[in-house]
């Protein structure tokens, strides 16, 4: 897993919105709190975060499921592919979550979201 910039992951999920690219979306807490989400993206600004939803294709806020603000706050950006993992975990994690991971920490709460997806 490599750590990636901005100008990167404004293009990966630029091309998750225009493609609607099933994602799987986890989100973890240092509390414990763990989300698991299929989802699309519907829409990501630099003012009101992105946006995620179950339903496909939805570019407005009030219909977005879930709300991440990774730009406005302190956060590393990283990918990775399943090709990485040790070999004998690699179809089992691909066939479960997908070939490639867009993860964000942010690094003042300790909290960490992730988007799987294969394109």
């Amino acid at each position: 897993m490599g750590q990636i910039s901005l100008p990167e992951v404004d293009g990966l999920l630029k091309k998750f919105f225009e493609e609607q690219t099933p994602l799987i979306a986890f989100f973890f807490s240092p509390s414990g709190a763990r989300v698991k989400l299929p989802s699309f993206v519907a829409g990501a600004t630099r003012e009101a975060g992105l946006f995620l939803t179950p339903f496909g294709r939805s570019n407005t806020e009030a219909n977005a499921y879930i709300n991440v603000r990774p730009f406005d706050r302190e956060c590393e950006f990283w990918y990775g592919e399943v090709r990485e993992m040790p070999e004998e975990e690699r179809a089992r994690f691909a066939e479960t979550y997908g070939e490639s991971v867009l993860l964000f920490r942010f690094l003042e709460s300790g909290e960490a979201f992730a988007l799987y997806f294969t394109v």
